[in-house]
């Protein structure tokens, strides 16, 4: 014996369970998908981040490498430099060094002539200065500044003792030597 409510509200609480299990999957399904979408855009902002980061970083470096070159023309050396060895290949940095020195002996009131690199000497310039008759003994691994400051300090030195000499020495650090 077919008992028909009982049986289409039988069905139909069966029908609607499964349909709602239907949903409650597609639910799930939907919300995995949308995790991965959500982690995918995550991690699409985050490599654009580092990618945009790196743009910046490689400006920041370029803008240096042209600070430095603009630099190099700064201390760009003027007068002549003499190579006794004849070798005529000047480094870079000896001619930065000039042109430092230069700048660093005109802020003392003093003018240079002319640089000489002797043979034989690695690290050492000699530096003429206009109206005097020595030359000055540099070493290109100290700083120009303080090498300058020394070479002033020997030459007030050489003129208050009225000391006639054909070079100064200022190569070592904190000392001055006169011949």
């Amino acid at each position: 014996m077919i008992r028909s409510g009982k049986i289409i509200a039988g069905e139909r609480e069966r029908f609607e369970s499964d349909s709602e299990r239907e949903r409650v999957r597609k639910r799930a399904k939907t919300r995995k998908k949308w995790s991965v979408v959500c982690i995918l855009a995550i991690i699409g902002v985050f490599c654009w981040l580092i990618w945009l980061g790196g743009c910046q970083v490689v400006r920041i470096i370029n803008e240096e490498q042209e600070k430095i070159a603009n630099n190099d023309n700064k201390y760009a050396p003027t007068v002549e430099i003499i190579d006794e060895d004849g070798r005529k290949n000047i480094s870079n940095r000896v001619k930065e060094y000039v042109g430092q020195i230069e700048v660093d002996f005109r802020d003392l009131g003093y003018k240079v002539s002319q640089v000489v690199l002797p043979v034989g000497a690695a690290r050492e310039i000699d530096v003429y200065l206009d109206s005097f008759d020595f030359y000055i003994k540099v070493n290109i691994d100290r700083g120009t500044a303080v090498s300058a400051e020394d070479a002033d300090r020997m030459i007030k030195y050489l003129s208050e003792k009225s000391i006639e000499a054909s070079y100064i020495d200022v190569r070592v650090e904190g000392k001055g030597y006169y011949k």
